[in-house]
């Protein structure tokens, strides 16, 4: 099977389970999507669902959170794999900071 082949397959695959199939050009540097293609992330999508998942979170938190999960550890692709997958299957826990602490103390229990 052809790359193109297989990416044709795992496309239509995401498009049956409900995903968007967006063309590059759509999300090319340039489009407001992203700066530059370096970027393997889409900065407003990911604050978009950060947002959507911790809607009692100030933004201004989401927005470090993004930066530290985006911002890789290692050189080693297979530790970033893991620590990726780590932050997507059990989630993300905020470094203690005086931010981080202030918002704790801030929000409501219970």
């Amino acid at each position: 099977m052809s790359e193109d082949e297989w990416e044709h397959l795992a496309l239509d695959t995401l498009a049956e389970l409900g995903w968007t199939v967006t063309s590059g050009q759509q999300i090319a540097p340039g489009s407001g999507e992203r700066e530059k293609w370096e970027e393997l992330h889409i900065p407003s999508r990911m604050l978009e669902a950060l947002r959507k998942f911790n809607a009692k979170v100030p933004v201004q938190y989401l927005q470090q959170a993004l930066a530290e999960i985006v911002t890789p550890k290692s050189i080693d692709a297979i530790t970033e794999n893991h620590r990726v997958h780590t932050y997507l299957t059990e989630g993300f826990r905020a470094s203690p900071t005086s931010t981080a602490r202030a918002w704790r103390s801030r929000r409501p229990s219970g």
